[in-house]
């Protein structure tokens, strides 16, 4: 049961593909948590309406706020999604 509470990430009593999967790849040491955690993060810097899903609008507001950081001579790496 020690896994299964160490897989439940968000505590909810059950175990979703996502949980199941991040700690396979943890476990199986194909990635670290901190890569996990910078995914997620990535993830919700995305996702500009917090729905929790990406659709074309977080593009756009996201390629929009591309063109005005380069146009404010923002660098290149500040701009990249990885």
């Amino acid at each position: 049961l020690g896994d299964f509470e160490v897989m439940d990430a968000d505590g909810n009593g059950e175990v979703s593909e996502l949980e199941f999967v991040e700690f396979m790849l943890v476990a199986m040491q194909k990635v670290d948590q901190e890569l996990l955690d910078k995914l997620h993060a990535q993830f919700r810097a995305l996702d500009k309406d917090g729905s929790g899903m990406l659709d074309k609008e977080d593009l756009k507001l996201m390629v929009e706020e591309r063109k005005r950081k380069k146009a404010k001579g923002g660098r290149e790496e500040d701009m990249s999604i990885m």
